[in-house]
Parts: structure tokens; C-alpha cells; sequence
């Protein structure tokens, strides 16, 4: 069976990370998403009450929830380190807010473990998709990405938001 550590980097997220873990959990347990998982918590040098939140949350979890601290702000830190460590098929993250539709998830995982891809991206900046924002996070956003896209001859539509995910 495949094996998919699902990372979740966070930074100062003690109130959102009780509810976005238990609803992602409930998610992963349910025929939907049809591959063994595990759940990791990644805390980018939080200072708030994130520490102990992600650590209540792994002790309460039977192990299918895991806290990792890393000392140094920045979600590409969490994910070296994180990633680096998994003996896991795939490696994947996805926001904290879950703001890319969760339902998508278990398509980006199957283009890697059953199609064959290296990498998969979902976003909610592809098209079809339906997202309600403020015209200025709008601009903001599209700004951002077409830089990454022109500096970096990308094809995908959004280099931060969204979940991500690759072959180990």
C-alpha cells in the first residue's frame, strides 16, 4: 500500500490547527482517500501556543499525527526537513486553512502513485476553480505568480497556495 505523509507547515496557527487537523484527519480515514497516511504537523518557529497545540494533537492521535518543531520561520525549512526525514512513498503539504479543496486531494496523490507523475500540484488558481477573494489578494496573487512563472519557466498556476506533492 502506498505510503503519504501529509505535512502541514504552520507558524503561529494555535487556533486554526485544532479544527483544519481534525477535519483533514476525518478526511484521510474515509474511503475517499483510498492510501495509508500520516499526518505531520510542521511548526515553523512558532512563539505563540502552537507548540503545545501540535503536541496535544500527536499524543491524543494513536500515532497518525506527528509534531515536528523547526527553529527557523519558513514553510521551504519545514518541508527540507520534514520531507528529508520520511521514509513515506509520497510526500505532499497543504495549507493550514485547507483553502485548495480537500475533495481534489486524493486525484493529486492517485497522478503520482497510480499514473506515474514525479510531481503534482493543486491550486486553487486552476481553472474551473471557484475561490472568493478581494480584488487586492487577487492582484497580489496573480503579481506573485507571474514572476515565479517568468523567472522560472513554470507551467503551474500557483507557486504558493494550495497543496503540493511528490514522489520521495
Amino acid at each position: 500500500m502506498t505510503a503519504v505523509d501529509v505535512v502541514v507547515p504552520v507558524h503561529n496557527e494555535e487556533r486554526a490547527l485544532p479544527e483544519s487537523i481534525r477535519t483533514l484527519r476525518e478526511f484521510l480515514e474515509s474511503p475517499a482517500f483510498p492510501y495509508d497516511w500520516r499526518i505531520i504537523i510542521g511548526d515553523n518557529a512558532s512563539i505563540d501556543g502552537t507548540p503545545a497545540v501540535g503536541r496535544r494533537l500527536e499524543d491524543l492521535s494513536g500515532g497518525a499525527v506527528r509534531y515536528v518543531r523547526i527553529e527557523r520561520k519558513g514553510r521551504g525549512y519545514a518541508l527540507k526537513e520534514i520531507w528529508g526525514a520520511s521514509d513515506a512513498d509520497i510526500v505532499s503539504y497543504m495549507d493550514v486553512d485547507l483553502s485548495t479543496g480537500i475533495q481534489a486531494f486524493p486525484a493529486l496523490i492517485g497522478a503520482i502513485a497510480e499514473r506515474g507523475y514525479e510531481v503534482a500540484v493543486g491550486s486553487r488558481l486552476a481553472g474551473g476553480s471557484q475561490v472568493t477573494r478581494s480584488l487586492k489578494r487577487r492582484v497580489l496573487t496573480r503579481g506573485y505568480n507571474t514572476i515565479i512563472k517568468a523567472a522560472f519557466f513554470t507551467r503551474f498556476s500557483d507557486a504558493q497556495c494550495g497543496f503540493k506533492a511528490a514522489r520521495r
